[in-house]
């Protein structure tokens, strides 16, 4: 991965979805900050039966599993995470996700859309930022750090091939 030195630097990671996603890891030494999506596990959403219906399965940024409809999901789930860490001083910081859905597939080529994502940034704010997951802080210290906690919804189709669903969706930070 090359590495960009100077004030205006933005990191893309890419986040890979397993019917999910896990982060690679990255930091930025002329700017004293790591960026790292693979301090929580991947999000994933678990085991899914389909039934005679297209629905969703949502996990949100504390890491709770809803579904509509008729599906049935079992097994373990688990929200995305990442952390900023910036050693730098006080500036302000961008974070988000770039597009609004993202298609996973399974070996034969099978699909399934992502999509709804939410976040949550702590400490920094309180509120959970819905869509592509965009926010803009200062880190008005010496050190900061921020988690992000990413949630997001499956859409599960009717029919839906049995498989592994697994795919990628980017999520940039960015110092303006």
């Amino acid at each position: 991965m090359a590495r960009k030195s100077g004030k205006k630097t933005a990191k893309r990671r890419l986040v890979r979805l397993s019917a999910a996603l896990v982060a690679l890891l990255g930091a930025n030494p002329a700017l004293a900050q790591t960026f790292d999506c693979n301090v929580g596990g991947q999000l994933t959403f678990g085991s899914i039966s389909t039934c005679g219906a297209s629905n969703t399965i949502t996990i949100s940024p504390a890491n709770v599993r809803s579904a509509t409809g008729c599906l049935s999901v079992s097994g373990p789930n688990s929200r995305g995470q990442c952390s900023f860490t910036n050693f730098a001083g006080p500036q302000q910081v961008v974070f988000s996700v770039t597009a609004t859905q993202y298609q996973i597939t399974n070996t034969t080529g099978d699909k399934m859309t992502v999509k709804n994502f939410s976040c949550k940034f702590q400490p920094n704010s309180a509120a959970t930022v819905t869509g592509a997951c965009q926010y803009t802080g200062l880190t008005n210290t010496t050190f900061a750090a921020v988690q992000i906690d990413i949630g997001a919804t499956l859409n599960v189709n009717n029919p839906q091939n049995a498989g592994t669903y697994s795919g990628i969706f980017t999520f940039n930070s960015s110092i303006p």
